[in-house]
């Protein structure tokens, strides 16, 4: 089932579709798509507000916007809801073998499915890619979830803005995925849950005023140039978390997190917290922890590398 498509494959066309309306698609037995936009050679604009709504057996996508050799480009404000009873779902999803890509989301999106669900995927094969939330984006899947997808191209890269809030949940769940060149992520909203990278050269920014939760997740980045500046409020929960800030190819092959600001938090009232970070360690931030002097534990904040003789973070017991 389909709510709206454009399809002009052998003809180099481009393509723009609005929609400030409702769109509802419901199949029981197949895939069910809201709005569909694709082009062999030409770019691809898609436009909407109102409400998505799509529901189906197989595979279910809110949002779909493709081109072979041109740019895409996508600004939502409709609130998406997507679900999949038996393979995929995703709210939005954009592909270009050959151009950039820029999708700003403004609107609630919310995927439920079997398998696997994406609440934004890009992919480029050769272009730069830019996503931009606003708005709140949550996945959920019995197997693969991510809340943001990238697959982007050595050369160019991603960069991925939140403002709003991003969460994924399930069995093996990434909130932020991003596979292929450097990814530079900007976090002024929350983020919660695990984040995967690949081998680039990755830099993710954690603003004052903003929030990573982490509740016995894990963050890996993957082996190449990589930093994590921490100048917002990084709460940890449970004690299996971990930063793998990966591995570089300089002299020592280390890299760096930094820990500015009211930061590190481990103080829920519960002295049974631990962070592990697998890297360098510096700044002049805070760490608030819980101490237990009955049973005699604390949270606990483990580095698995070297600690810079100028770092000068202060510890907070509760």
């Amino acid at each position: 089932s389909l709510g709206y498509d454009s399809y002009y494959y052998f003809f180099p066309a481009d393509i723009t579709v609005t929609n400030d309306g409702a769109v509802s698609v419901t199949s029981g037995y197949g895939r069910a798509a809201g709005i569909s936009a694709s082009t062999y050679e030409g770019d691809v604009e898609l436009i909407v507000s109102g409400s998505v709504n799509v529901a189906g057996y197989d595979r279910s996508t809110g949002l779909s916007a493709s081109s072979g050799y041109g740019d895409v480009y996508v600004y939502n404000e409709a609130s998406i809801t997507v679900s999949s009873s038996n393979e995929y779902a995703r709210g939005i999803y954009v592909n270009t073998a050959e151009g950039n890509i820029e999708i700003v989301n403004e609107g609630d999106i919310d995927v439920s499915g079997a398998l696997l669900t994406q609440g934004i995927s890009a992919k480029s094969y050769y272009g730069e890619i830019i996503v931009v939330n606003n708005g709140n984006i949550s996945s959920y899947s019995l197997g693969y979830s991510n809340a943001i997808a990238i697959s982007s191209s050595d050369k160019y890269g991603a960069l991925v803005i939140n403002n709003g809030s991003l969460e994924a949940n399930g069995s093996n769940a990434w909130t932020i995925n991003a596979v292929g060149g450097d990814l530079t992520l900007l976090n002024y909203g929350s983020i919660f849950g695990s984040m995967i990278t690949d081998s680039g050269d990755d830099y993710i920014y954690n603003a004052e005023g903003a929030s990573i939760y982490m509740d016995d997740s894990s963050i890996l980045l993957g082996d190449g140039y990589n930093t994590f500046m921490n100048k917002g409020e990084l709460i940890v929960n449970g004690s299996n978390n971990l930063i793998d800030m990966g591995i570089n190819y300089s002299e020592s092959g280390v890299n760096t997190f930094y820990n500015y600001g009211n930061s590190i938090h481990m103080d829920d009232g519960a002295a049974d917290d631990a962070l592990t970070i697998i890297g360098n360690f510096a700044g002049t931030g805070s760490i608030f922890v819980d101490v237990d002097g009955l049973s005699l534990t604390s949270d606990r904040l483990y580095i698995d590398g070297d600690v810079d003789s100028n770092t000068e973070n202060t510890v907070d017991v509760n």
